[in-house]
């Protein structure tokens, strides 16, 4: 005999249990917690949770009750979860997780207990991991605690730096952190003096702790006379044996041995038993960052140089070199303070190259440096290339430009996008509309220098915006050259434009403004007439990158339009320009900022500029 399935028969039981619920009909036990009851059926707290099954099958008081009732739990909590017994679904947010995490816990509601995990795992920022990250270990959520403890290795400088949420942790859980080798701090000192204020917090019970902790630093790595000033001359250390024996074999080490760089395979020295192995924010450095198009419509690519090592490298590649169709132009690239990357807006190639009138973008995207990957950020209000952006105190803005390219009319709109909140507003307009134009902040006002008002015409108009009154002031004191497509940047308080167009000649002059004294002069010349070159502040000197050059060919003395990756130098010590790097090779024309970045994250191209 064939059975018969009637696959609605499931959703009618639980429809038909959910309405007797919410009706109070054919209840057999009432839960109590904090004085209020909820009434509800023996058969699903059973079926739905292990807790109750072996309350409700074990011959204990509560199996026959009529009342339950349930202590240190709140009603709150205990009602959502009631409630998802019935119904599969349960509204969390920030301020009831970790007590519905609690109570399914102890009902062990072991999937309940996932989506919470997974809720918080999302919610994660440097206000509440170390607490997300102490609330998971003592509750067991190892994948709780492995995506919290991840986020606390990784902002660990910032959180030393700013929260005292790391002084709460446990023995345990600080040990667990400091001995990790992906440790984001760019000196081993910044550990030793974290071991040293987590004692200080509650010096008589924590002392016991010092000589463990102290064997998870990595002495090493701290130069010799940290050690010897700072270390040594501390009283809980030098009062301690282990320690100073510890600190002996760290400096025979050091004349036994070349130091960290002669580190075995695993990272440690097994003649002293001393960790060598550099934590993963050593690995950082300052870089020249790039960005641009990349694979597809939908990505964006991130190149970096570094000018110390002559280094290459990528995160995410750019558009194959001979193929434009996701070639990005015009688009704007912003460092915030805490080092996060915004690309802004551009053009695709072929949308302007073969178009009169092209659509800009109004994407804006945000660089997670761990996943390496673009985030998409709320997008701009109007769609903008040949803009310019500037970052301050939180707050990105974004003026002028264009929404449709090359032809369609500069605009003098200006957006404000609030970081914390990730939205977007209008602030007050520009007197005047531009495009090709830069922006600078100095001293929590921007300046807007230069452009095009017309599709031909360039200005040497000075805007300056007052970010506190929302209100732009036209400043008299101007550039003598009007210019467009020029770089700029900031050094030791005086303000560089350099090269740039206007009509269609390029131009190599460079003018330099004194913020202090507001009055401008002429620098020495940039070596070459060039337009939509990048500049920027990189160890006390202005670095030049690309550029767009006209060439005179030798053979039919025809002028032709090169796109160049070379880099070019200024030091104000020695008021002369330098070529660093014929070949910067994944550099960008359009978009440059200095931020920190890992090389142990990034792929290191074989290809070194010289």
């Amino acid at each position: 005999m064939a059975p018969l399935t009637d696959s609605k028969q499931q959703e009618r039981l639980l429809c038909g249990m959910i309405d007797l619920y919410d009706n109070q009909m054919l209840t057999d036990v009432i839960l109590t917690a904090e004085g209020k009851d909820i009434a509800c059926h023996r058969s699903v707290l059973a079926a739905s949770s292990p807790y109750f099954r072996a309350m409700f099958t074990n011959n204990v008081m509560e199996t026959t009750a009529d009342r339950v009732e349930l202590q240190y739990i709140d009603i709150d909590s205990l009602q959502a979860i009631v409630d998802y017994m019935y119904r599969g679904s349960i509204d969390i947010d920030e301020g009831c997780v970790q007590n519905i995490f609690t109570t399914a816990s102890l009902f062990e509601m072991v999937p309940l207990c996932e989506l919470c995990a997974v809720f918080m795992t999302g919610e994660l920022c440097v206000v509440n991991c170390v607490g997300i990250y102490q609330f998971s270990s003592f509750h067991h959520s190892e994948m709780l605690k492995t995506a919290s403890k991840n986020y606390v290795v990784e902002y660990f400088g910032e959180l030393v730096q700013t929260s005292s949420d790391l002084l709460e942790l446990s023995f345990a859980d600080l040990a667990e952190v400091i001995s990790d080798n992906n440790l984001n701090v760019s000196a081993e000192e910044v550990v030793y003096e974290m071991v040293i204020k987590w004692i200080e917090y509650d010096l008589t019970d924590r002392r016991r702790y010092l000589s463990q902790l102290f064997r998870l630093i990595r002495f090493v790595l701290i130069p010799e006379s940290y050690t010897s000033d700072v270390v040594c001359s501390n009283e809980l250390v030098a009062s301690d044996k282990f320690c100073m024996a510890h600190l002996s074999m760290v400096k025979l080490f050091r004349l036994t041995k070349d130091g960290a760089t002669e580190e075995s395979e695993e990272g440690f020295d097994t003649d002293f038993d001393l960790n060598t192995y550099p934590r993963l924010g050593m690995y950082n450095a300052k870089m020249m960052v790039f960005t641009g198009g990349s694979q597809d419509r939908h990505t964006r690519a991130l190149t970096c140089y570094d000018p110390k090592t002559r280094k290459n490298y990528y995160a995410i590649p750019l558009h194959v070199s001979f193929d434009f169709k996701y070639r990005i132009d015009y688009h704007r690239t912003v460092v915030t303070g805490d080092n996060k990357i915004y690309l802004i807006g551009g053009i695709f190639y072929e949308d302007h190259h073969f178009e009169t009138a092209g659509p800009a973008l109004n994407e804006v995207k945000m660089f997670d440096p761990y996943r390496n990957q673009w985030v998409d950020c709320a997008p701009l209000l109007r769609q903008r290339c040949a803009h310019a952006v500037a970052h301050d105190n939180g707050a990105i803005f974004v003026t002028g430009g264009k929404a449709v390219y090359p032809g369609g009319e500069a605009m003098s709109s200006v957006e404000r996008y609030d970081i914390t909140t990730d939205r977007w507003h209008y602030v007050s307009d520009m007197p005047v509309r531009l495009c090709h134009h830069v922006a600078q902040v100095h001293r929590s006002q921007i300046l807007v220098l230069g452009g095009m008002i017309e599709e031909t015409e360039a200005t040497n108009i000075f805007l300056r915006y007052d970010i506190s009154h929302d209100s732009w002031q036209m400043i008299d004191n101007r550039m003598r050259v009007p210019r467009a497509e020029f770089g700029v940047t900031i050094l030791n308080d005086e303000l560089y434009v350099i090269g740039g167009c206007n009509g269609g000649l390029k131009i190599s002059s460079v003018e330099i403004l004194n913020l202090a004294t507001e009055r401008w002069r002429f620098g020495p010349d940039f070596p070459e007439d060039r337009k939509s070159m990048v500049a920027v502040t990189y160890e006390d000197c202005v670095i030049v990158c690309g550029g767009i050059r006209t060439l005179i060919s030798r053979m039919s003395r025809m002028p032709r339009v090169v796109e160049t990756r070379d880099m070019w130098k200024f030091d104000p010590a020695l008021g002369v320009w330098s070529r660093e790097a014929k070949l910067v090779q994944y550099a960008n024309t359009h978009a440059c900022v200095v931020a920190e970045m890992n090389t142990k994250r990034l792929h290191e191209s074989e290809y070194v500029s010289r």
